[in-house]
């Protein structure tokens, strides 16, 4: 482990430096990331003092984003020999694969995309259906429904993955608005007793202008969604993929 520090470099200068893998894989903490990680701890002070979530899940949020704001992941250019002894060599051979090589670099991406665009959606039709159900009528909740669910929102994430045609991006905006539509209904169930429709777009205005005389809590399972999602989007923003 290096311990460095620079007068001159103060954004840029890693307090802590721990490499593995050859350094493909480090852990390092600058004055940067202490100060991002200062203000999700506020913001998680500002969840406890608005939803009551278990006081154990604060330090719990801190210390894991700290440990995902400090990973930095570094994939060599390079092909694998076993890819060129095994699949590119006797390939080429066949006249297949005359300009395509393929790297570390590119198998990760196609990894990471897969597993984010598989294993996405359950997550966001996961933490919207806690945002939205008590614990009591979340258990209820059927397997062919969720996995409805799941299906719609992964339309979705194809749909955003088309668009930004980046990987992470596509899960950012695809579950942003996933978690939000959980939000939504939640506290219009709340207002009204009845989920949200469509038609409540034409009547938007209105049900803020009303909303205003009201006084809406914040769920301590919102809240855990709430640091889940910051936990994920950080992660993710590690890969520029």
């Amino acid at each position: 482990m290096k311990i460095s520090f620079k007068r001159n470099e103060l954004d840029t200068a890693n307090w802590v430096e721990l490499g593995l893998f050859n350094n493909g894989l480090r852990y390092t903490l600058n004055n940067r990331k202490l100060l991002w990680t200062a203000v999700m701890t506020m913001l998680a002070f500002l969840l406890l003092y608005w939803s009551d979530y278990p006081i154990w899940i604060l330090p719990g949020f801190v210390a894991a984003f700290l440990f995902v704001i400090g990973l930095e992941v570094k994939v060599p250019d390079t092909t694998p020999r076993w890819w060129t002894a095994l699949i590119e060599g006797p390939l080429k051979k066949a006249g297949f694969l005359k300009k395509m090589t393929v790297t570390w670099s590119n198998m990760l991406a196609w990894i990471f995309s897969a597993v984010v665009i598989l294993a996405g959606p359950w997550f966001s039709v996961w933490c919207m259906q806690r945002t939205i159900l008590e614990k009591e009528l979340y258990a209820k909740t059927g397997k062919t429904a969720f996995k409805l669910n799941v299906l719609c929102v992964l339309i979705l994430y194809i749909g955003m993955l088309v668009i930004f045609a980046r990987t992470r991006w596509a899960f950012i905006v695809s579950h942003t608005i996933v978690v939000i539509l959980g939000f939504a209904d939640y506290f219009v169930y709340e207002f009204r007793q009845n989920e949200i429709v469509f038609a409540d777009l034409d009547t938007v205005g209105t049900g803020l202008s009303v909303a205003k005389n009201y006084d809406f809590q914040l769920h301590a399972r919102g809240a855990v969604v709430i640091m889940l999602s910051i936990l994920a989007f950080t992660l993710l923003l590690k890969f520029r993929f």
